[in-house]
């Protein structure tokens, strides 16, 4: 009888350890998931802000000779801003992303 409580006792705390080491590489498959998403909107956002420094520089020079409205400026501005957010926003997610898998790794310094 004794043998049989041993004996269950060992599989449970296997079927335990397999859990939890499922969970540990769900975890770290999720945080490594983030970090490839991050990067994919970072470079999306990269070519986001090239095309709007390219429209801005173009209707600014249109402005000069009279060829865009003050509208026209404004717009283009607008979206010039908007894309420098974007990639910033993007940058922080990457940073949090980064940091969140190393923490996850055991790799922060909270883990020493």
């Amino acid at each position: 009888m004794r043998a049989d409580q041993l004996a269950a006792n060992e599989a449970g705390v296997v079927a335990q350890r397999h859990g939890v080491e499922s969970a540990i590489a769900a975890e770290v498959s999720m945080a490594q998931t983030s970090v490839n998403n991050a990067h994919a909107a970072l470079r999306a956002g990269a070519t986001t802000l090239r095309a709007a420094e390219e429209s801005y520089r173009v209707t600014t020079d249109l402005f000069r000779v009279g060829r865009a409205t003050t509208s026209d400026l404004i717009d283009a501005e607008s979206e010039l801003l908007n894309a420098r957010l974007s990639v910033f926003n993007a940058r922080v997610d990457l940073t949090t992303a980064v940091i969140r898998l190393e923490h996850t790794l055991g790799r922060d310094a909270s883990a020493t």
